[in-house]
């Protein structure tokens, strides 16, 4: 199945129909347990991404927090913080479903799969956002990227933890730092990307995408 992820609206909008199918928050985990979870009550899903340990406000603060973050108490700490929304979620009757980027505790495919291998998490569900893994220093090399991320996702379908694969493209914003885009609006060619992430869209449970045009790109990969 092929579904649309609206971030302005916070919804994935199923294809061909305009009936929201999950629901994302666009918090952290710690945050969703902070707040009040019964807003979710309703929802197929909730989606949170992995980055419960940057203060986003000092840049030293942020440093010393992920050297905390990277230790085995960290590690303890986030599949402890994992496991009570897990836990929160299935009194709710809903999925949670957790976002890997590069910014987070699951900086890298290497490190999720690590994760996803030794049942970091109680099994918890994934979302994969290949591109969330890459950053600007990776561009020039994309495609010998993607090629390895891919290969990883994978191993983590293999492993049954994973709901669904987010497939977008990036673009530079005036600072510098490479933000979330479309397919088509992004600045790699997306039929690179595409190319280079054609298994794993094969292999995918559901897809994801940000903007509808873009399902035109997966063509009949896409479809479900």
């Amino acid at each position: 199945m092929a579904i649309v992820f609206d971030p302005d609206q916070n919804l994935y909008i199923e294809q061909r129909s305009d009936a929201p199918i999950l629901s994302d928050t666009g918090l952290s985990i710690a945050a969703w347990i902070d707040e009040d979870p019964n807003t979710s009550i309703g929802t197929p899903r909730v989606l949170v991404h992995d980055r419960i340990a940057v203060q986003q406000d000092d840049p030293d603060r942020d440093a010393e927090s992920w050297i905390r973050s990277w230790s085995q108490s960290g590690w303890e700490s986030f599949d402890s913080t994992l496991r009570s929304a897990r836990l929160r979620a299935e009194e709710l009757g809903v999925e949670l479903l957790l976002r890997p980027s590069s910014a987070g505790m699951l900086s890298d495919a290497v490190c999720t799969l690590s994760w996803v291998a030794r049942g970091g998490g109680q099994d918890a569900r994934l979302m994969l956002d290949p591109m969330g893994w890459i950053v600007p220093s990776m561009l020039r090399d994309l495609p010998d990227h993607l090629d390895r991320i891919e290969e990883l996702c994978i191993e983590m379908i293999e492993h049954g933890r994973v709901s669904c694969v987010l497939i977008r493209s990036l673009r530079t914003e005036e600072a510098g730092q490479l933000i979330e885009s479309s397919l088509g609006d992004g600045e790699p060619d997306a039929l690179v990307i595409l190319k280079h992430l054609s298994t794993l869209i094969e292999r995918a449970p559901e897809i994801a995408v940000l903007a509808e045009p873009d399902l035109g790109f997966l063509g009949d990969e896409g479809g479900g």
